[in-house]
């Protein structure tokens, strides 16, 4: 929370500081590095919860670590290996020289992965929540410092780079450790838990894609203030997940697999989480949903009014997918990667086909988000009724 709030509070700060159209750039790269970020780990993250013995755990951390350095070099390959002319007809052509962060900032990603799901497994929860403290705090003051300087073009994103890789020092200077006793056991740990780069990284991949390629989208048929606006909204909109979802995701995990290791189901811990997070989604989006309009003009300036407007139209949304953030977890208990693989498929799908027609129809923002709020939303209300179900045994 505290971590959160550093970010809410630096916020209408950083909207004085930065135009919509430099929160456009900064947008792309974060969609860039999102989607590789979702996949860079190849998902053994979340198989660290699962080892009875330490030691095979520890393994799984090494693995995790080894994965990420080979998948970001390999970038950091394609990067220089492809023509920058390439890149022309794309949203990345904004990006500039910043193209070569990238890699770095993937592998941060990778590294903060492995060490925060392992610190969970440890119940060191204190670690994790001082290293989200400290990656907020560097890149708040990072994106504030550059705005003042020659560079305050490229100020959020450099700021975004700088905050990423000092969460990892952070957790090496707390002393996390990982071993490798040999080879083979590694190949070992990365077979017993092949489902889930078979089955639940594609699943991640096909999410993420579908919230990021859309940003990607945003900024190449409309404009790139309007992905400012829209990122805006994410932002603010998505506070609750960033706040308490990721959080209550991580402990929920931890004691679905305990319920599901005492009673081989987990429904008992999936209905009362269920019931928190809808009294919390409740109480948070509630309220404020006739203001948003005017709350964002006074937060974060006259000139993003336009975001509160396109926020409001999005609530139910955010709303249903704050419940589900940390429910997903339960596939993944139950080893159901492949479930959550053509769930994640078809929200891809539904989104790209939305994009589509919204592009060769001439669809105005504004009416495309009204039906992308429909569909999607109702998209994860089917989500919910199939979690329940793997929570239960039945699927």
């Amino acid at each position: 929370m505290v971590a959160q709030i550093v970010t809410i509070l630096a916020t209408p700060l950083l909207t004085r500081l930065y135009s919509p159209e430099q929160f456009g750039v900064l947008a792309i790269f974060l969609a860039v590095v999102l989607i590789i970020g979702s996949i860079i780990n190849a998902r053994y993250e979340l198989a660290i919860m699962l080892p009875e013995s330490e030691s095979e755990a520890r393994h799984v951390v090494f693995l995790c670590l080894l994965i990420a350095c080979i998948i970001s070099v390999l970038i950091f390959i394609l990067i220089i290996v492809i023509p920058r002319n390439w890149y022309e007809a794309t949203p990345l052509i904004q990006l500039g020289n910043y193209l070569y962060f990238i890699p770095l900032v993937t592998m941060s990603i990778g590294f903060f992965n492995a060490f925060n799901y392992y610190s969970s497994r440890k119940e060191n929860y204190a670690l994790i929540s001082y290293a989200n403290i400290s990656k907020s705090l560097s890149t708040i003051s990072s994106q504030g410092a550059f705005s003042t300087v020659s560079f305050s073009n490229s100020g959020l994103i450099f700021g975004y780079c700088v905050g990423a890789i000092f969460s990892c020092f952070f957790f090496f200077k707390a002393g996390i450790k990982f071993e490798l006793t040999s080879i083979d056991k590694l190949k070992s740990v990365a077979y017993k838990y092949r489902k889930f780069p078979q089955y639940s990284m594609w699943a991640i991949l096909a999410n993420s894609l579908s919230v990021n390629l859309l940003n990607l989208v945003i900024g190449s048929i409309y404009s790139l203030s309007t992905l400012g606006f829209y990122s805006l909204l994410q932002r603010v909109l998505g506070m609750p997940i960033a706040i308490l979802g990721t959080s209550i995701g991580q402990v929920f995990y931890k004691e679905i697999v305990k319920e599901k290791k005492l009673t081989g189901k987990g429904d008992v811990i999936f209905v009362k989480t269920a019931i928190n997070l809808v009294i919390i989604s409740v109480l948070a989006f509630i309220p404020v949903y006739f203001f948003l309009p005017k709350l964002f003009g006074i937060v974060f300036g006259e000139n993003w009014i336009i975001a509160g407007e396109y926020a409001q139209i999005l609530v139910p949304l955010f709303a249903l997918r704050f419940v589900t953030s940390a429910l997903t977890l339960t596939n993944s208990a139950f080893e159901k990667q492949n479930i959550s693989f053509y769930w994640q498929i078809i929200l891809l799908l539904l989104s790209m086909t939305l994009v589509f027609f919204s592009y060769t129809f001439n669809v105005e923002f504004i009416n495309f988000l009204k039906v992308y709020n429909a569909v999607i939303s109702f998209h994860y209300i089917v989500l919910l009724l199939i979690l329940f179900l793997v929570s239960k045994g039945k699927l």
